[in-house]
């Protein structure tokens, strides 16, 4: 973002991020959008079952519930914790009693505009920002294992090796074949995914 329309403190956080049940009778569309597609689990002793849990732990891997707060705070690892009032609204999700600490931060605009799930969040600090770049930089996943029973040298190919290993998404294929940035570093670094002479 331009310096201008950066968010540096709590009160910006809550014009763009919301993390509270809206009011059913001041904003009744609103309301059923949230209860419809914001609100986590149940899960932990709600719920043992639920796909966030660590079976090993019995803890939700999204740390749900979370606190009240009555004002949006900048955390201790950088990332906010929204407001999340005890305003006492409270929603039935399968015969669970659901309030504002289960509600999945969003943007009341893109929640209205788009009627579908969409997880908001703030990342204006260093060390929540490497998050996102984690991702871009960090490659696909692979392991190479070879085992040669005769105990003879192993000559790696490298270019074999590199091509039964490469895996290119249907996203990634697009966003390469319309030649959109990948990143915005000058100069660019590119692999080369063949080996041309000299």
């Amino acid at each position: 973002m331009m310096p201008p329309y950066k968010l540096t403190n709590a009160d910006e956080y809550d014009k763009i991020v919301c993390a509270e049940i809206p009011d059913p009778i001041r904003h009744p569309k609103m309301h059923q959008l949230v209860v419809s597609h914001m609100i986590h689990g149940p899960c932990g002793g709600l719920n043992s079952d639920c796909p966030c849990m660590n079976n090993e732990q019995k803890k939700g891997h999204f740390r749900y519930p979370r606190q009240f707060n009555a004002t949006t705070i900048q955390g201790k690892d950088s990332y906010p914790m929204y407001q999340r009032r005890d305003n006492s609204i409270e929603v039935d999700i399968r015969g669970n009693k659901m309030d504002n600490r289960w509600v999945v931060p969003y943007n009341p605009n893109l929640l209205m505009m788009f009627n579908y799930h969409m997880n908001v969040e703030v990342c204006s600090s260093i060390t929540s920002v490497k998050y996102v770049f984690k991702y871009i930089y960090k490659g696909h996943d692979k392991q190479v294992i070879n085992i040669d029973p005769d105990g003879e040298p192993i000559v790696i190919d490298e270019i074999k090796r590199f091509q039964d290993t490469r895996y290119v998404s249907p996203p990634e294929a697009i966003w390469r074949i319309f030649s959109f940035p990948l990143s915005q570093i000058h100069p660019y670094v590119m692999d080369l995914h063949v080996h041309l002479p000299n």
